[in-house]
């Protein structure tokens, strides 16, 4: 999740957030089981869940950057602010393994593709949506997705959002090995727009979820990442990770792309590419 005060200069505007993050993480021992309260997420669930990893490392904890979600047809579905500025050659894709450390497959990425739209201008950014055209691994299966009526009865429902990213915002050493999923309900867009909350920042194309006591949330590193709803083979995606202020912060809710509003441009690029 993109957290203002891990801003880059403009000069560095070509490496997302997490990217320059992820090149200063130290690997340390003992890391905490959860996101921003949450839990480790087992071997057989998320198989459509990826890394995105920078390149030139063979320490795959410290160069984790963003997530992704596989849609199947070589493609992946993540956030445009995680790959920006990037070329196919300065990452990679990891899938079918749950920790950072253990086994997966490598998929070399062939073209990124982002959402014309995008405008990280203003907080949170517009059209956080990009895909990745990769060379998938056999017998990776993609993830369903969410459609409009699920979005517009989504609200005070419970969403799950996973990832590999900071467990404490304010350690940059607690990023997780393990995969790990945090369950938060989702908020109306009125009540993330409060004076104290977005003031109005938030669009009809993003949703929010998390309590107004904050505690539970994604967080850096996790961005791209999905978040869910329904559960086992009937989950479907329903937003992309985007920003947020702070993480787990009172009333700066996460702000999530909701997938649905981009599900014809999803085939649209699918299609022609």
């Amino acid at each position: 999740m993109v957290m203002t005060f891990f801003q880059p200069l403009k000069a560095l505007a070509t490496e997302p957030k997490e990217y320059l993050a992820a090149k200063q993480r130290q690997k340390v021992g003992t890391l905490s089981q959860k996101i921003v309260g949450g839990e480790k997420v087992s071997s057989s669930e998320k198989q459509w869940q990826v890394a995105l990893v920078a390149a030139g490392s063979d320490d795959r904890l410290l160069s984790q950057f963003c997530s992704g979600s596989y849609l199947g047809s070589g493609f992946v579905l993540t956030a445009a602010h995680c790959v920006l500025g990037l070329s196919p050659d300065n990452f990679f894709v990891l899938s079918g393994t749950r920790n950072l450390s253990i086994g997966g497959d490598v998929s070399s990425v062939v073209k990124i593709v982002v959402h014309d739209a995008y405008n990280d201008s203003s907080l949170p950014p517009k059209v956080d949506i990009a895909l990745l055209k990769i060379d998938p691994p056999q017998g990776l299966t993609g993830v369903g997705l969410a459609n409009a009526s699920v979005l517009e009865s989504v609200a005070g429902k419970s969403i799950e959002v996973s990832g590999w990213g900071l467990t404490d915002p304010f350690r940059a050493q607690s990023k997780s090995e393990d995969l790990l999923k945090v369950y938060l309900p989702v908020q109306s867009n009125d009540s993330c727009n409060a004076i104290d909350a977005y003031n109005g920042a938030v669009t009809e194309t993003m949703m929010c979820a998390g309590t107004a006591a904050g505690l539970s949330d994604s967080c850096l590193g996790d961005s791209g990442g999905p978040a869910t709803i329904g559960t086992g083979s009937e989950q479907r995606l329903l937003g992309v990770v985007s920003f947020g202020e702070g993480c787990g912060a009172p009333k700066k809710y996460g702000i999530y792309t909701a997938v649905p509003y981009f599900i014809k441009w999803i085939g649209d690029k699918v299609s022609l590419n």
